[in-house]
């Protein structure tokens, strides 16, 4: 099942589709995008704490900080 959740809500093994980014200012917003985080692009949880997550998106490994995470929506698709 789909749902529509904050990025950082996502825990190890969950999917998602970026759905938007919402309440960054505009350099933060523009890196995010030159970084694909695009409207769409399938995203999956590596690893999840207090500080942030360690995501997969595209063909690459990132870490973002909890306050970036907060503010990436998707529609997350939870690990069976």
């Amino acid at each position: 099942m789909e749902n529509l959740a904050r990025l950082s809500e996502l825990k190890k093994g969950d999917e998602g589709v970026i759905y938007k980014i919402d309440g960054l200012e505009k350099a933060k917003h523009k890196r995010l995008l030159e970084l694909g985080f695009v409207e769409g692009t399938p995203i999956f949880c590596i690893k999840s704490s207090k500080q942030g997550l360690i995501v997969g998106i595209r063909s690459f490994t990132l870490c973002l900080d909890t306050y970036l995470c907060q503010r990436i929506l998707v529609y997350r698709k939870v690990a069976k």
